[in-house]
């Protein structure tokens, strides 16, 4: 600019500039987002929420971070009941700041049904004022987890509060893990008969269904850690005539006597069943059930188990054909004797689509079952058609393994023309993909469909939700 041009004008220029400038922001159109009707906009909140955890009091995270946004969402979110209907506490290490999110959470949830996520480790000081706090609630819960330690003090309160008949009639999904600690705690539950989901896991959980309490009808899932013995799981499994999904895992006791003879329960809709902890007594347990739908039975003993117990195998083959059940899925894992067994398993499972080899490789042993017949007009299971392998392997293993895919692949080419199997082959430790894919044609057989991959244990169906 000239240095000649007078004041006066520069600044006649500069607030023609100023109100120009004004102008064009009060004219721009506005976002899309501002215009929303508030219907959507609500529903635009909820997807904001976390599909994997209940949410959390933090800045960082909805519903508390809509708030943050702009003045109509700060004066929108805290309107919204759903919004405030869940909640995760325990991360903050205090429980007088996790008392005060709970109290904005209760008032604003409003009449809303209410999920709560406690979790409670040894370095978190518990005095039991949560659960004094959502316990006028109780009408309102649909959903409670909590994994405390023995320091927790929720955990009598709770129990107590499940004891009574007729109480939480909305509560349908009930997770109680308890984490560290050597002293017991013994849940028993005769309310809720919504409840669709319980588990009870963890250190010294026992009993978690009264014997002579009503049935639960509406309970599809139950997952029990440490069941003490068979008769209180019959007592348990009993209530539950609508289960479709069971896992147990039995305490390892010195010397168990046979069980006498109890009479057979039928399981006419279980389709999953998971079996952990002593073998000697999912054997007995086996031995007195009946389930026509399984699909998913998984056997996994983390322990040595001595070669003189019972052979769960025959336990497993006579379920199978007591049951003229159609077996899709199988997982066998752990330090189990007799692995011959196995062989037994497979022949009567000829409905197999999935089989998942567990990491101590006992098991393994016997993939020579798997191959068909020397003159290539028999195989066990001809519908598998997917492999998981867990754990460490070894160059023996590994070898085994292409082997056996190798034969079935050509079994397979022989006798069908639209399915070759196996078509999916998975490693929970991707390292050994590399050395796999080195033997036999397994590279051509990738080019021609076959996926080798690596397999996320996450997702599996066969993982344990309360170990």
């Amino acid at each position: 600019m000239p240095d000649n041009i007078p004041l006066g004008a520069v600044k006649r220029h500069l607030q023609m500039a100023y109100w120009r400038s004004k102008w064009i922001f009060k004219r721009r159109p506005q976002q899309v987002i501002d215009r929303l009707p508030t219907e959507l906009l609500i529903q635009v909140f909820l997807h904001c929420l976390s599909s994997k955890s209940f949410p959390r009091p933090s800045v960082r995270e909805a519903p508390i971070l809509l708030t943050r946004v702009c003045r109509r969402w700060r004066a929108l979110a805290p309107s919204v009941p759903q919004l405030w209907a869940a909640i995760s506490l325990g991360r903050s290490w205090s429980e007088a700041r996790d008392l005060k999110a709970l109290d904005v959470w209760i008032n604003r949830s409003q009449s809303h049904p209410l999920c709560f996520s406690f979790t409670h480790s040894v370095d978190y000081r518990c005095y039991g004022k949560l659960v004094q706090e959502i316990l006028p609630q109780i009408h309102r819960w649909k959903a409670f987890y909590c994994a405390a330690s023995d320091r927790c003090r929720c955990f009598l309160a709770i129990n107590k509060a499940l004891s009574i008949p007729n109480n939480a009639l909305l509560l349908n999904d009930f997770r109680f893990i308890k984490t560290e600690g050597e002293n017991p705690r013994v849940v028993t539950v005769r309310a809720a008969p919504q409840m669709s989901t319980l588990y009870v896991g963890g250190d010294s959980v026992l009993y978690p269904i009264a014997p002579l309490c009503n049935k639960f009808h509406a309970m599809r899932e139950l997952r029990i850690h440490k069941c003490p013995n068979v008769v209180s799981c019959l007592h348990t499994v009993n209530r539950c005539p609508s289960l479709q999904i069971l896992e147990i895992a039995w305490l390892n006791h010195p010397y168990t006597p046979r069980m006498p003879h109890i009479e057979m329960h039928s399981m006419p809709h279980l389709h999953t069943f998971l079996v952990t902890g002593s073998l000697e007594k999912a054997c007995s347990f086996i031995e007195c059930i009946q389930a026509p739908s399984l699909l998913r039975l998984t056997i996994f003993s983390p322990a040595v188990e001595r070669w003189d117990e019972w052979n769960i195998w025959e336990g497993v083959v006579k379920l199978i054909k007591r049951s003229v059940c159609h077996l899709e899925e199988f997982r066998v894992d752990g330090m189990i004797s007799p692995s011959i067994g196995i062989a037994e398993v497979l022949r009567c499972t000829p409905s197999l689509k999935s089989l998942t080899v567990g990491r101590y490789g006992l098991i393994l042993t016997h993939m020579d079952a798997l191959k068909p017949s020397f003159d290539m007009s028999y195989t066990l299971c001809p519908q598998l058609n997917r492999f998981e392998f867990l754990g460490e392997l070894s160059s023996a293993d590994l070898l085994q393994i292409a082997t056996t895919i190798f034969h079935r692949r050509r079994y397979s080419q022989r006798w069908s023309q639209t399915n070759v199997s196996p078509q999916t082959v998975l490693f929970e430790l991707k390292g050994y993909i590399p050395q796999f894919i080195s033997y036999y044609d397994v590279p051509e057989y990738i080019n021609d469909g076959m996926t080798v991959a690596e397999l996320d244990c996450s997702q599996a169906w066969w993982v344990s939700e309360v170990l």
